[in-house]
């Protein structure tokens, strides 16, 4: 993701009253982000394990950049003690992946009461961006989009079980790097309205394994569409989790958009911002 809209999407979740708020965590009035995992653990927040952060934890060159741009952060896993007095310590909560209630019965009364506080503090005017897939969801075939689109429902958004793919070569990008999982496609439809101002583009993942890697959204008109695919890209379906190696198995489908697919949208609710 280009350096511009990273800012991009920082400047969304902090506009309006999120601005306001100040973190305890730090001690300063600088904006702090909560990078808050899907991984579901019952031990009150604020304590996490340092292992289960591996998966959390700002890579060292965005821990720079946020740094640079002023902004303070903190990780942790998804409590199911969540509490509105933790969150408000933050002017925004990345939420990467969300919690799959029917991979932990036992702990589903937690998990959807703390994604109800979730909402309850965007609409008291913090800031939320919605990720989807991480390392904790990418075994969930789906299953923890379902969750999100749980909670999107009264807000008139979906994120959709489907993949983006890209048919212009010229848009398309191999493979970061040799461990990476997914090869990579660009667009720079950024759609030009006062949120999007110096974005650049966005680079996404175009492959499929146990999850779809970048997902088209389905938003309402309380919504404001930030980044499309290009003209070329298109959403697609087939199954997930089969082998690489199968034919018909990996045969695409066609999904909901046939250009142009949506990626990126914000939105008002209360007092705060959501970005998905």
């Amino acid at each position: 993701m280009p350096t511009p809209l990273r800012g991009l999407l920082i400047a969304a979740l902090l506009s309006g009253s999120a601005a306001g708020l100040h973190s305890q965590q730090t001690g300063a009035d600088k904006p702090v982000l909560l990078f808050l995992g899907g991984n579901p653990v019952e031990r009150p927040p604020g304590n996490p394990d340092p292992y289960s952060l591996r998966p959390l934890v700002p890579d060292e060159q965005l821990q720079g950049r946020l740094q640079q741009g002023g902004y303070g952060w903190f990780a942790d896993c998804f409590s199911t003690k969540l509490t509105p007095e933790f969150l408000r310590q933050f002017n925004a909560v990345v939420l990467l992946d969300v919690p799959t209630a029917e991979a932990n019965p036992a702990l589903t009364a937690g998990i959807r009461r703390g994604l109800d506080l979730l909402r309850q503090y965007v609409a008291e005017g913090g800031g939320l961006l919605l990720t989807g897939c991480t390392e904790y969801g990418m075994w969930a075939l789906g299953r923890d989009i379902e969750e999100m689109n749980r909670f999107l429902e009264p807000l008139a958004g979906k994120v959709l079980l489907e993949q983006v793919g890209e048919k212009e070569a010229g848009l398309r990008i191999g493979k970061p790097t040799q461990q990476s999982p997914s090869d990579l496609a660009w667009t720079g439809n950024v759609v030009q309205q006062a949120l999007t101002a110096g974005g650049g583009g966005l680079a996404y993942p175009t492959s499929t394994a146990w999850c779809y890697y970048a997902h088209p959204v389905q938003v309402g008109a309380d919504w404001q569409v930030l980044v499309k695919g290009s003209a070329s890209a298109y959403s697609y379906t087939l199954p997930l989790g089969t082998s690489e190696l199968g034919t018909d198995t990996k045969t695409e489908r066609p999904g909901t958009y046939t250009s142009a697919p949506p990626l990126l949208a914000a939105r008002e609710s209360g007092k705060g911002r959501l970005v998905l």
